[in-house]
Order: C-alpha cells, then sequence, then structure tokens
C-alpha cells in the first residue's frame, strides 16, 4: 500500500511543481513580451519623430532656397535695369555736354533748351518724400495739441513712413 499512495504522490507532487513553473515562465514570457512591444512602440514613435523632422527640415531648406533664388533674380533685375540707366546717361553724356555749349552760345538770343532733363533719383524722391511727410505729420501732431504729448513725434513718424513710401509710386 506505501508504494501505491508514494507513487502517485510523486506524480501529483511533480505535476503541480511542473504546473506553478509553466504559470510562472508564461507570467514571465508576458511581462517581457509586453516591455519589448513597448520598447518597440516607443522607438517607432522615436523614428517617426525624427523622419517629421527630416522633412519638416527639407520644407524649409526648399522654402529657403526659392526665397534666396527669388532674391538673386530681383538683384539681377535691378542690376540690369541699373546698367542699362548708366549706359544710357554714358551714350548721352556728350550730348548734353554740347548742349550746355550750345545754350551758352544761344543764350544772346534767348534760345536755350534743357532738353531730356534728367530724372531725380531715387533716393532723393525717397528722402524729399519722407521729410515733406514727416513735414505734415508732425503739423498733424501739432493740431491734437497739449493733450497727446506724445503725438507730434509720432506722427512725424508715421508721416515720414508714408511720405518715403509714397515716393516709390
Amino acid at each position: 500500500d506505501i508504494n501505491a499512495v508514494v507513487s502517485s504522490a510523486y506524480v501529483l507532487g511533480a505535476s503541480v511543481i511542473e504546473g506553478f513553473r509553466d504559470r510562472d515562465v508564461a507570467k514571465y514570457m508576458s511581462t517581457l513580451r509586453i516591455t519589448v512591444g513597448d520598447r518597440k512602440m516607443k522607438a517607432v514613435e522615436h523614428m517617426v519623430q525624427l523622419m517629421t523632422n527630416r522633412i519638416n527640415w527639407q520644407a524649409d531648406y526648399t522654402r529657403m532656397a526659392v526665397e534666396t533664388n527669388r532674391i538673386k533674380i530681383v538683384a539681377l533685375k535691378e542690376q540690369t535695369d541699373q546698367d542699362a540707366v548708366i549706359d544710357d546717361s554714358d551714350a548721352k553724356w556728350d550730348l548734353e555736354v554740347f548742349q550746355y555749349g550750345a545754350n551758352l552760345l544761344a543764350a544772346i538770343g534767348g534760345g536755350t533748351a534743357l532738353p531730356n532733363m534728367a530724372k531725380k533719383s531715387q533716393a532723393a524722391s525717397a528722402i524729399g518724400g519722407g521729410m515733406s511727410g514727416a513735414a505734415a505729420g508732425a503739423m498733424m501732431g501739432l493740431a491734437m495739441g497739449p493733450a497727446a504729448p506724445l503725438s507730434i513725434p509720432m506722427m512725424a513718424l508715421v508721416g515720414g513712413v508714408l511720405g518715403g513710401g509714397a515716393s516709390f509710386l
């Protein structure tokens, strides 16, 4: 009898121990899978963030490149326009010099002429417009009276900016 009881107790004990071992291994594996899954998820999120940053940087670079090329085109156009003005003035210089001599000789009879007067420069036009705008703004500031002590310089500044801007129109 003792042999039969002991032998079944051994098998039952071994199965209980093996069952607890399987349970612990399964729990450890599930914890490991969850931890690895979380880390993979964080790695994927980080990778997506890096890719998004790269795309944003490339978009910024493209915008800057387009803006740089636009500025280059505008600068080259301005240079071409200024070169044309300089070439025109250079070509007319000899004729204008002789015109002054002709006017000197014709002054006796009152037959002087000033054909093709040169235009004033844009800088002079902007300065003149800014100064007249500032004067007009200051006068408007004076009209506001002593109730607004900062109105005179503020109105002069606003008038100067508007006058300078209007000179380019």
